[in-house]
């Protein structure tokens, strides 16, 4: 598909928390640095996307960074960019200007979990469990009048839970070899120690026209390959590369960049390898495994256009 030239309105906030030496963050996360320069390189550089938080709350943030309420009001100026959510009611609104046009994308890198009010990220602060509920989250950009008349791509790099994934073994019938009506003995996913029921997670609503993409499935960790940042952030800027060269100059559709990353962030493990497309190894040589969800309501293909050089 040719590039189009209408207008667009394409904003990004990148939020990546590293939290070195805060004793009240879950952890150092060692590949933020990495994380942070990739979604530069990709929505920025690549695709012409105008970062938000660039002079802004572009480093650890805490929960009245987010929202300026959470903090003394003698702290704080009220202006347009005196929290993530003031400079997300400042923007430029896109009324006149057709949906696959205008886009947002909010990335977050951050440790995470689930509790009783459902998916949370943790926040860089000076109180213990700072948290930002992705249902919180959503219920502020639906309701945004500045992001009425635009898509909205949620990238989301947590831990969803503390189980890990051994992988699934799987027998693979050798097409040369006749059916000796012998059925073979295979695992039950359900089963398996890291198998996480569906219905022991509830999902947040989807708002109309937004897509969410978790680096990890509910219950799970979420992988990281230390200084070179969380694996769904790693496939994105390969698998966008990959494209660039192979389709320059063409829209890029969204979705089918995303099963690409999805099927890289499947082939890695954490022995360090990305494993060969053609080949299922055996599970305890496999190491731990990782896959990368996804939820929308898009009305429209989404198309991303290649910043022109």
């Amino acid at each position: 598909m040719a590039t189009s030239s209408k207008p667009e309105i394409k904003d990004v906030i990148i939020l990546v928390n590293e939290g070195k030496g805060n004793k009240h963050f879950p952890g150092h996360r060692l590949g933020a640095c990495a994380e942070r320069r990739i979604l530069q390189k990709v929505f920025v550089e690549k695709f012409g996307f105008s970062q938000l938080n660039t002079a802004y709350f572009n480093g650890d943030i805490c929960l009245g960074d987010w929202d300026h309420d959470n903090r003394q009001k003698s702290t704080h100026t009220l202006n347009g960019s005196c929290c993530i959510k003031c400079l997300i009611k400042s923007a430029k609104k896109g009324d006149d200007i057709k949906r696959e046009n205008n886009l947002l994308v909010v990335a977050i890198c951050s440790h995470g979990g689930v509790n009783s009010k459902g998916s949370y990220i943790s926040l860089v602060g000076d109180k213990e469990n700072e948290q930002l509920h992705l249902i919180a989250l959503l219920e502020f950009l639906k309701t945004s009048e500045t992001l009425k008349n635009k898509t909205v791509i949620i990238l989301l790099e947590t831990c969803r839970g503390i189980l890990e994934d051994e992988g699934v073994p799987v027998e693979v019938c050798d097409p040369g070899i006749a059916d000796t009506g012998n059925e073979a003995v295979t695992k039950d996913q359900r089963d398996h120690p890291s198998f996480v029921r569906p219905e022991t997670f509830q999902l947040p609503d989807i708002p109309e026209n937004f897509i969410i993409v978790y680096g990890t499935t509910p219950g799970m960790v979420s992988y990281s390959d230390g200084a070179k940042g969380s694996w769904m952030e790693q496939a994105l800027l390969e698998e966008v590369e990959e494209l660039e060269k192979s389709h320059p100059g063409e829209d890029i559709n969204f979705l089918q960049l995303l099963t690409k990353i999805k099927g890289n962030v499947s082939r890695r493990n954490t022995s360090g390898t990305q494993q060969n497309v053609d080949v299922m190894p055996e599970a305890e040589s496999s190491g731990k495994k990782c896959i990368v969800q996804s939820e929308h309501q898009l009305t429209n293909p989404l198309m991303l256009k290649f910043k022109k050089k």
